[in-house]
C-alpha cells in the first residue's frame, strides 16, 4: 500500500458567482451570464444557498463531489465550463504536470505516486527457496511502502512479525521453510 495525499480530492473554483450587489438573485455563470437554475441536486446537503455570496466551488464530500460556496479570494485550481453546444470546439491536448511553468526544477515539483511495477497474484506449486513480491513507484515526495496480509488486510507485514519476511523498499521476500 502506498501512503500519499490524493491531489484529486481537492476543491475546484468554477465561474459560478453571486456578487454582493446581486444578493437575492441566483448564481450566474460568469463566462456566459446564464443563471444557475434547477441545480438543487448538485449542492451539498440540500442546503439553501439563496442568501450566499461568493463563488461555486466543486468540493469533495463523503458522498462525492458536490457544489459549495467559497470566496473569490480563495486560491484554488480552476475548472472551466463549456456549454454542450460548444463542446466540439475543445481541442484535446496532452499536458504534463510541468505545463505553464517557465522555469522549474523537476525534482522539486510534487507529483504522484505513479505505479511502475505492481505485484501479481502468486500461487506456489513447488517449494522454491523464496517468494518475491515487488512494487515500484515514483513520486515526489518519494512514496513509502507498507505490505499487508489477512482476509481484510488487517495485519501489517514486518520482519518482526515473522523472521521469514524481508522487506527492502517495495520488495517483500518470503523465505520458504
Amino acid at each position: 500500500m502506498i501512503s500519499y495525499l490524493s491531489g484529486y480530492r481537492r476543491d475546484w473554483m468554477t465561474s459560478g458567482i453571486r456578487e454582493a450587489s446581486r444578493k437575492g438573485s441566483n448564481f450566474v455563470w460568469k463566462g456566459t451570464g446564464d443563471e444557475v437554475t434547477g441545480t438543487d441536486v448538485f449542492w451539498e446537503d440540500d442546503r439553501d444557498y439563496n442568501n450566499s455570496v461568493g463563488i461555486i466551488v466543486y468540493r469533495y464530500f463523503d458522498s462525492g463531489y458536490r457544489w459549495s460556496v467559497g470566496q473569490s479570494s480563495d486560491q484554488l485550481p480552476y475548472m472551466c465550463e463549456v456549454p454542450q453546444t460548444e463542446a466540439y470546439r475543445i481541442v484535446h491536448d496532452y499536458r504534463d504536470f510541468d505545463y505553464g511553468l517557465e522555469k522549474y526544477d523537476a525534482n522539486s515539483l510534487e507529483r504522484g505516486p505513479h505505479f511502475i511495477l505492481q505485484p501479481h497474484s502468486t500461487v506456489i506449486v513447488s517449494k522454491p527457496p523464496e517468494v518475491i513480491l515487488e512494487c515500484v513507484t515514483s513520486g515526489n515526495p518519494q512514496p513509502t511502502y507498507t505490505w499487508w496480509k489477512g482476509e481484510q488486510f488487517e495485519t501489517e507485514v514486518t520482519s518482526a512479525l515473522d523472521k521469514r519476511y524481508t522487506i527492502t523498499n517495495g520488495k517483500l521476500i518470503i523465505a520458504v521453510r
